[in-house]
C-alpha cells in the first residue's frame, strides 16, 4: 500500500472513542491545551480523531470546528461542528485563535506538511497559536515506519522527522516557534515534543516605522504644558478609529482618569492599551480617521512586542497604544522602558475585561479592578501625587 492508503487504512479502524482508550497520554494532551485556550477562543482542531481534544476544548472556548475523514464526535455539543474531509483538501475562510495539530505531522509527507503549515497561518487571527504535539526523531535522520508493528498488531504507517526540520519547516512556514519535550521518551530513536508556534511577527502591522516629524513633535510636547484639549481630541477620534475593539486607558492616562478624574497636568501623553488579537487592520483604520501614525516600534523581536504612537495634525500631543500579548497565565505588556519589576504591569484575564468608566465627558473602557491595578503599578500610596513626577516634568520644559 502506498503511504496515505496505510495512514488511512489504520486510522479508519480506529473510528470510535472506544478504540482510542489505549492512548495513555490523553491527559497529557489535555493539559497542553489547557494553557492556551481561554474564554471566547474560536478553535480549529485538525485529525480530531475520537473528538476527545474537541469536546475537551469545547468547554473552554466559544466554538470549536474539528476535522477528519471518520466521524468519531458521538455526542455532538452545540458549539461543536464536525467536518468530514481529507486534510490535504480541507479549506476554509474561517479565521481562528487556535489550531491544534496533535498527533498529526507525522503522517504527511513533507510538501503535504509544508503545505498544511502555510495553510494554518492563513487560517489563523493576529495574536493566534498552532499547538502541535507529535513524534520526532532524537537521531538528526528521518525514520520511515510501514509495515506490521508487533506493538499495534497490524499494519502502521508513519513519517518521524528529526526536531531539526520540524523547526525549519514551521519557521519558513511564517511562525516563530517555542518546543519541548513532552511525556517520556518510549522509544530509543523518538520521543515526544510539543510545539508553540505564533505569527511571525506576532502583529502584522507593516513592520517598524518612524515618521519623518517624530522627532520635533515629541520634542516640543516635553519642552510644554501638556495641550489637555489636544488631548481629547486626539482620545476621542483614536478610540471611534478603533472600534470594536478593545481600547483600555493605561498607565498614566488611568492614574489620571481614576484619580484626578481627567488628565494629570505634569503628563507627557495618553496611554492605551489594545489586544493582540484584535489588532488586524489597525493601522488602515487609525489613518482613514485622521490619524497619524507617529511610529511602530517593535520591543522584542523574539516576541514582536509592538507599541504604536499617533498624533492628529495641528495640535501637540500624542497617543501610545501599547499592545497586550496573550500567553498562558494572562496578556503581557510591551516591555518598552520597564525594565524592573516589569511583570507587575502584565494583567490577568480577569483584568483584562474592561468595563466603562466617564473620562473627559465620555464613557472609555478600564480594568475592572483599576485601584487595585494602580496600587500593584505606583505603589499603595499612589492617591498622592508625588513630588518626583512633576520635577522630571519640569527638567524636560526647561
Amino acid at each position: 500500500m502506498g503511504f496515505y492508503e496505510s495512514v488511512r487504512t489504520f486510522w479508519e479502524k480506529r473510528s470510535s472513542p472506544q478504540d482510542y482508550l489505549w492512548n495513555p497520554r490523553r491527559e497529557e494532551k489535555r493539559t497542553f491545551v489547557r494553557n492556551y485556550i481561554h474564554k471566547g477562543d474560536v478553535v480549529l482542531d485538525l485529525g480530531c480523531g475520537d473528538g476527545d481534544i474537541s469536546r475537551f476544548s469545547a468547554a473552554m472556548a466559544s466554538r470549536v470546528v474539528a476535522v477528519d475523514y471518520v466521524n468519531a464526535l458521538d455526542e455532538p455539543l452545540p458549539n461543536v461542528s464536525f467536518v468530514k474531509s481529507d486534510l490535504r483538501g480541507y479549506q476554509t475562510l474561517e479565521k481562528f485563535d487556535v489550531i491544534l495539530m496533535l498527533g498529526l505531522s507525522p503522517y504527511f509527507q513533507d510538501d503535504d506538511l509544508r503545505s498544511m503549515y502555510a495553510k494554518a497561518r492563513s487560517w489563523l487571527r493576529p495574536g493566534g497559536r498552532l499547538l502541535l504535539e507529535h513524534q520526532s526523531t532524537v537521531t538528526h535522520h528521518e525514520k520511515l515506519v510501514n509495515g506490521y508493528s508487533d506493538q499495534l498488531k497490524e499494519h502502521y504507517c508513519a513519517l518521524y522527522r528529526p526536531v531539526e526540520k520540524d523547526l525549519e519547516f514551521l519557521s519558513k512556514a511564517g511562525f516563530s516557534v517555542a518546543h519541548r519535550p513532552f511525556g517520556a521518551q518510549k522509544w530509543p530513536d523518538t520521543a515526544f515534543f510539543s510545539f508553540v508556534c505564533r505569527l511571525n511577527p506576532r502583529v502584522n502591522l507593516g513592520g517598524d516605522y518612524l515618521s519623518p516629524t517624530w522627532d520635533s513633535l515629541h520634542e516640543r510636547i516635553l519642552k510644554k504644558p501638556l495641550d489637555v484639549t489636544g488631548c481629547k481630541l486626539l482620545l476621542e477620534r483614536f478610540h471611534d478609529a478603533v472600534k470594536p475593539r478593545t481600547c483600555m486607558l493605561s498607565y498614566g492616562t488611568l492614574l489620571g482618569a481614576i484619580r484626578e478624574r481627567g488628565f494629570m497636568d505634569h503628563d507627557t501623553d495618553i496611554d492605551v492599551v489594545m489586544f493582540e488579537k484584535e489588532s488586524d487592520g489597525l493601522l488602515s483604520d487609525l489613518r482613514s480617521k485622521g490619524v497619524t501614525v507617529e511610529r511602530v516600534i517593535r520591543v522584542n523581536e523574539e516576541r514582536g512586542d509592538l507599541l504604536v504612537s499617533c498624533s492628529i495634525p495641528g495640535r501637540d500631543c500624542y497617543i501610545d497604544a501599547y499592545i497586550l500579548l496573550w500567553e498562558p497565565e494572562g496578556y503581557k505588556y510591551v516591555t518598552t522602558g520597564i525594565e524592573k519589576d516589569k511583570e507587575k504591569f502584565n494583567l490577568t484575564f480577569d483584568e483584562a475585561s474592561p468595563v466603562e468608566h466617564e473620562f473627559c465627558g465620555r464613557k472609555y473602557q478600564i480594568p475592572p479592578n483599576a485601584e487595585a491595578i494602580l496600587a500593584r503599578w505606583y505603589g499603595t500610596d499612589w492617591k498622592i501625587p508625588k513630588c518626583m513626577f512633576f520635577e522630571h516634568r519640569k527638567e524636560f520644559m526647561k
